[in-house]
């Protein structure tokens, strides 16, 4: 009977040491005897804060990666118009220069005009090719 009383006393101490060893605040790991709801609770609340801030930041990322490829957009469109003009302008500098090159080649007995004027006329065609030119190349290195 002692010895019966002895093992009991043993094992006893054993499963309390065990049980209150294990006392924690985590739920997780606090056995029958570290079980609070109010633990629980706080850790709900900490998980809801935690998905709430990720949630948050994913919309800000989201909203920001939108912007972004509007941007993007826009940048293309004012390139492709760009790239446009550019092209006119080099349309247009190519007719000047096949009209003046014309306007050389001509007698200036056979359209009429004096040599003053054919002279003023090569000057302002020469003019406008050279301000074409000047825009076409700030157009380029846009």
């Amino acid at each position: 009977m002692k010895k019966l009383l002895t093992i009991s006393a043993l094992c006893g101490a054993m499963l309390l040491s065990g049980c209150l060893g294990a006392d924690t605040s985590d739920p997780r790991r606090g056995g029958l005897f570290g079980y609070s709801p109010k633990t629980y609770d706080q850790r709900i609340q900490e998980r809801e804060s935690q998905y709430q801030q990720l949630t948050e930041e994913n919309t800000r990322l989201q909203q920001e990666s939108t912007a972004l490829e509007q941007q993007k957009k826009q940048k293309q469109a004012n390139v492709a118009a760009q790239k446009k003009k550019l092209n006119q302008v080099n349309a247009d500098i190519k007719s000047l220069k096949g009209r003046i090159g014309r306007a050389q080649a001509t007698p200036a007995a056979a359209t009429g005009e004096s040599e003053a004027q054919k002279a003023a006329k090569i000057r302002s065609m020469q003019q406008e090719l050279q301000r074409l030119e000047a825009e076409a190349d700030a157009l380029s290195r846009l």
